[in-house]
């Protein structure tokens, strides 16, 4: 059996290093739907996108997938597909 929980931290410790694709917003009224913030490009706040395209500041994403596994907008597994 795995255990879903401890599967899913060991992925947010990968992603959070290496397994998020950084991307670079040129539209500067996008913003993160998790903290409300403006994308802005600084070290503290790197974007990222997942699989479903949907874009966040690293630092927000992280934190969520804690206890969720899925987009926080439109719900798509993230890690299904290495379980």
């Amino acid at each position: 059996n795995i255990n879903i929980r401890d599967y899913i931290n060991r992925q947010i410790n990968t992603l959070g290093v290496e397994g998020l694709d950084e991307v670079t917003v040129e539209d500067e009224n996008l913003t993160c739907v998790i903290c409300m913030d403006k994308f802005v490009e600084d070290r503290q706040n790197v974007v990222v996108s997942l699989e479903c395209n949907h874009l966040f500041h690293r630092n927000c994403l992280l934190p969520w997938f804690q206890e969720h596994q899925s987009c926080p907008i439109c719900r798509e597994e993230q890690f299904q597909d290495n379980l």
